[in-house]
């Protein structure tokens, strides 16, 4: 009988570790899958963002919630290195598994996460188990499959600074996390909201410092501009620089910051718009400052290629090497130049060649002291230059002439409906004048008072980015109607008749009544007479 009872003893007991096994049990072969999603300010140009899983520790057994962990020999050393460095004591395998295990909730989780993937990145030995792509443009999560159970460090290292979280790895499918993906971003804004040919443009780039990725990181903007601008020293406003070192602004200071290359040139070495600015060295060897700013500023001269419909952008190409560019999405900023169009034409709507017109910043029927007309230079060879005209501060005329022909050339989006035009002018009130009237017509008795008005940011179908309007204007002078920001000027022949009110009206009058009273004298002496 006590042999029939020890034999059932054993035999529950049996049954118990056999039942107990089938909960918690082995992971050896188990597979699972982890869906990762993102949050925060997406701004890479491509919308991809790389993620890599660290298998750190294996997952043993589990029952519930509660897990059964080993430390991955793979990635023993580096982890205890790194848990050093944040000043944590480890003695065993023990103790590691307990600390990473305390980091899932830690404000220390980044730094592990930085610290860990600089270690890991330069060595071909110590892979990601696993990575995966997710294109945000398309969708805001990725799923990861066939992963060993275990506890994995998960990783985004294009963000702002490498964005991390810990997950555990089931075989139940149910498995989630979500990164923040913050990519790093400029904005470029400039100082002038419109511009005059001639005029110097200063851009402004501020840059965060970011945590670096490497040694051998990659962190540069490239900025490229419209053929109406050209690069200038910030220290000399009148060289154009089209090729090699450009002096810079940084932080208030032209003096070169060590460890930042500002080129002109683009890839191939010969582009005189393409500025390539590269703080990859100084951001690996000034850690300290990440979170702090760095404000950039440069130099644009306008010149006579300026346009209205034009933009410039600068980008953010940042990755952990040459091979792994991310290029963030282009900061564009505008600074527009303007026109005006003038259709010079008899009551006919004939065109007229040959009246001369000069262009004021001030009414010059008021102001004559300082306020000399603007200076131009015609866009048409020597020796008869008509009809084209660009403001030059260097110029040596003044007076533009109207061709005997509409030009049909392409000139900021006008094709034809105009025989005189002046480009190149910022937004503001001019005063146009007509200083000699085509032979046989009668000249302008005043200057005509022209606004021009900035519409870039509303541009449209209908919309030429700005709008040309007029105060007071003469007689025979309006906006073409079936042309729009096109000044319609229309000249009169034949002998000038005197106003109404005016002099020559009163010299009529008084030469009048004198001849009435002369007759009116000679009727009463001859009635006295006779």
């Amino acid at each position: 009988m006590k042999k029939l009872k020890k034999f059932l003893a054993m035999m529950i007991s049996m049954v118990m570790v056999l039942s107990m096994a089938t909960v918690g049990f082995a992971t050896t072969g188990k597979q699972g899958s982890v869906e990762i999603g993102l949050s925060g300010t997406d701004k890479s140009a491509s919308g991809n963002h790389t993620v890599k899983m660290y298998q750190i520790l294996n997952l043993d057994s589990y029952k519930g919630t509660k897990y059964s962990y080993s430390v991955n020999t793979e990635y023993s050393e580096v982890v205890k290195s790194v848990l050093q460095d944040l000043q944590v004591t480890v003695n065993d395998n023990t103790d590691i598994i307990a600390e990473i295990l305390k980091l899932k909730d830690s404000d220390k989780l980044q730094t592990f996460a930085n610290k860990f993937e600089e270690t890991v990145s330069g060595r071909t030995d110590l892979t990601p188990e696993r990575t995966g792509i997710i294109d945000s443009s398309k969708g805001k999560s990725t799923t990861v499959k066939n992963l060993n159970m275990g506890y994995y460090l998960v990783v985004l290292d294009n963000a702002k600074q490498i964005q991390a979280n810990l997950v555990t790895i089931k075989d139940t499918g149910n498995n989630k996390i979500e990164l923040k993906a913050e990519t790093p971003s400029i904005t470029k804004s400039a100082d002038k909201l419109d511009v005059e040919i001639g005029e110097i443009v200063t851009y402004t780039i501020p840059v965060e410092i970011p945590k670096k990725l490497s040694d051998d990181m990659v962190y540069r903007i490239t900025d490229t501009l419209s053929s109406g601008l050209d690069f200038v020293s910030f220290t000399d406003l009148n060289t154009e620089v089209t090729k090699g070192t450009l002096i810079i602004d940084v932080d208030g200071n032209t003096t070169p910051k060590e460890g930042i290359t500002s080129i002109v040139g683009g890839k191939d070495g010969n582009n005189p718009r393409v500025l390539t600015i590269d703080l990859s060295e100084y951001i690996k060897n000034n850690q300290a400052q990440v979170g702090q700013t760095l404000t950039i500023k440069y130099k644009a001269k306008v010149n006579a290629n300026a346009l209205v419909k034009e933009n410039n952008s600068a980008k953010l190409e940042y990755g952990k090497n040459q091979n792994s560019i991310i290029e963030n999405k282009p900061s564009e900023v505008k600074t527009p130049t303007f026109p005006i169009h003038i259709n010079k034409v008899d009551d006919g709507n004939h065109i007229l060649p040959g009246a001369k017109f000069e262009l004021y910043r001030k009414d010059p029927t008021t102001v004559k002291e300082g306020n000399d007309p603007i200076k131009v230079t015609a866009s048409n060879p020597d020796p008869d230059p008509k009809g084209i005209y660009k403001i030059d501060s260097k110029g040596s005329i003044t007076e533009m002439e109207t061709l005997g022909t509409e030009i049909n050339n392409s000139n900021f989006g006008k094709n034809g409906g105009f025989n005189l035009v002046v480009n190149g002018l910022k937004a503001g009130t001019y005063w146009l004048k007509e200083t000699k009237a085509p032979d046989g017509y009668n000249i302008l008795k005043k200057p005509i008072k022209i606004t021009i008005t900035n519409n870039i940011e509303n541009i449209g179908v209908d919309n030429d980015g700005y709008t040309i309007s007029l105060e007071g204007a003469p007689e025979g002078v309006n906006i073409a109607p079936d042309n729009p920001n096109i000044i319609k000027i229309v000249n009169t022949t034949g002998q000038k008749l005197p106003e109404t009110g005016g002099t020559g009206t009163l010299l009529l009058t008084a030469v009048g009544a004198l001849l009435v009273a002369v007759a009116m004298i000679r009727f009463m002496r001859r009635k006295q007479e006779n």
